[in-house]
């Protein structure tokens, strides 16, 4: 059975999470080897291997396959204590007890779980213990970086959630007034054309995005944490004092200058200019299509869609019917219908799943339709109850936005009704 498993992670699973040959070769390079030495990889890895298995059917008994993913599972988090347990195993190990991580999250993801986060804040112990070790080679290996950037992609997600990320509010530095008068955009716009900015192969987006997304998400927040102190016993029931960090004045302006920073992303990203930096880029130049390269560009282009759609939608307040909105609900279709690479995985039409919710939390009926059809053609090779339950999801949006299109709906509320407010469209 274990033999079979990992034959089918590294077959079948594996292109779950990988958008490129590129990007399967080099996890099946950094990764899969510390597997045959590590039994905490290991049982993470067939774990994965069986949820997906399950998802397609390829258990007689829905409960010897559910008892079998467990006992994976468990096996995993069994030994991965045994790493963390002293400080001298952790470092020496870090990045098996990171990548263990990292396989029992994304399995938790597709398999639409509850636990996901956990293992997220897991990863994030394991390289802050690592950031404050003297041990500098391991986090600059090629693994480490691999890893760090699985973990910064899912994060950056993770703060788009209705329940955003753990303490995700916007920050001030110390010494300033909590109803700020320098912006915390400040230092994102002043970064945006950086020379430090690469394309993460394996995110598919380019490198600072990741940041984009966390800094709209503490918007979100703080703009959700803003309506709901309006509402009567709101701060009693929640125990929460404090004011806002943010006047509904400051924002504004915060959501305007993203806005505003997102456009100079999206030319500065475009497909042309993009090519270019994948082509300039030794580490993968010589090992990704062309075919690719372009549908990288699109999928950056549909992420950054995605960071105007929540300001718009729940930071503005904008209706489904309002020029921004649509135009970036078209324009994520529009990447997703004129991706170049085959309609198969190892493609970077993977990554579409993400930017396709986005677009259905706000749709109008026709674009409704599309992302419908989106899903369901991504689901005849996905084949996982992530997307069964994107599309669900999706349709429960539907049914409170289409009576009423051209008013604003807090889609984010729409979520939680269903006890969602953790699901990761990843």
């Amino acid at each position: 059975m274990h033999r079979f498993l990992f034959h089918h992670y590294m077959q079948e699973t594996i292109r779950l999470t990988a958008p490129s040959d590129y990007a399967r070769n080099e996890i099946c390079r950094l990764v899969v080897p510390l597997s045959f030495h590590h039994p905490c990889l290991l049982y993470a890895v067939l774990a994965f291997a069986a949820r997906h298995v399950h998802s397609l059917g390829g258990f007689p008994m829905a409960d010897g396959g559910n008892r079998l993913i467990m006992e994976l599972e468990d096996e995993s988090m069994r030994h991965l204590r045994y790493q963390l347990a002293e400080e001298s195993h952790l470092q020496q190990n870090a990045a098996v007890a990171l990548a263990t991580t990292r396989t029992l999250c994304q399995s938790q993801i597709f398999a639409t779980g509850h636990s996901w986060r956990t293992h997220l804040e897991g990863a994030k112990a394991i390289l802050q213990s690592i950031s404050a070790s003297d041990n500098a080679a391991s986090s600059s290996s090629n693994l480490h970086l691999f890893l760090a950037s699985w973990y910064d992609n899912v994060e950056a997600q993770a703060a788009l959630t209705p329940l955003g990320l753990r303490r995700g509010q916007l920050e001030m530095g110390s010494g300033k007034s909590r109803k700020s008068t320098v912006s915390t955009t400040t230092a994102f716009v002043h970064n945006e054309n950086s020379q430090d900015v690469y394309f993460d192969v394996f995110g598919g987006v380019a490198s600072d995005v990741p940041d984009l997304f966390r800094e709209v998400g503490a918007l979100v927040m703080e703009r959700r944490r803003s309506l709901k102190r309006s509402q009567e016993g709101y701060r009693e029931e929640n125990g929460d004092n404090g004011a806002s960090i943010l006047s509904d004045d400051d924002i504004a302006r915060e959501a305007d200058a993203l806005v505003k920073a997102i456009h100079a992303r999206l030319e500065r990203d475009a497909v042309g200019n993009t090519l270019r930096r994948l082509l300039e880029d030794d580490r993968v130049s010589g090992s990704l299509p062309a075919d690719a390269m372009h549908d990288y560009a699109l999928s950056n282009a549909g992420f950054l869609h995605t960071a105007l759609l929540y300001i718009h939608g729940a930071v503005q307040g904008l209706p489904p019917t309002a020029a921004p909105v649509r135009h970036s609900v078209e324009q994520i279709l529009w990447a997703s219908d004129n991706m170049q690479s085959a309609s198969a995985p190892l493609s970077p039409r993977v990554l579409m799943a993400t930017p396709l919710f986005a677009a259905g939390l706000w749709a109008l009926p026709d674009a409704q339709v599309a992302v419908r059809q989106s899903f369901a053609a991504m689901g005849t090779w996905m084949r996982t109850p992530h997307n069964r339950r994107s599309a669900a999801l999706l349709a429960h949006v539907w049914s409170k936005t289409s009576p009423q299109p051209d008013k604003y709906h807090d889609v984010l509320t729409y979520l939680e009704e269903k006890e969602n407010s953790e699901f990761l469209p990843y």
